[in-house]
């Protein structure tokens, strides 16, 4: 982060402390989680805290059937190789 200004960087590092103090999430938790991702005005934020719940090993497998539908690439390979 360092002098960067940049919103972003903030948020992102607080996501994944938030992320990082949590030895497991709640499957409702998840699911909560990734809609924050996916609603995110930001589409390259988002995104990534989408990638972050499906890349955890409790990550429900609804959320990657819905990575599998999804209209992004990298959410879908994420979740293809996690199934």
């Amino acid at each position: 982060m360092g002098d960067d200004p940049r919103p972003e960087h903030y948020r992102w590092r607080a996501f994944s402390r938030f992320l990082a103090a949590r030895d497991s999430l709640s499957p409702h938790l998840a699911e909560q989680l990734y809609a924050l991702g996916s609603a995110d005005p930001d589409s390259s934020m988002g995104g990534s805290m989408m990638a972050a719940i499906l890349r955890r090993k409790d990550c429900p497998a609804e959320l990657l059937h819905a990575a599998l539908a999804s209209n992004r690439p990298y959410l879908q390979r994420i979740a293809a190789k996690r199934l």
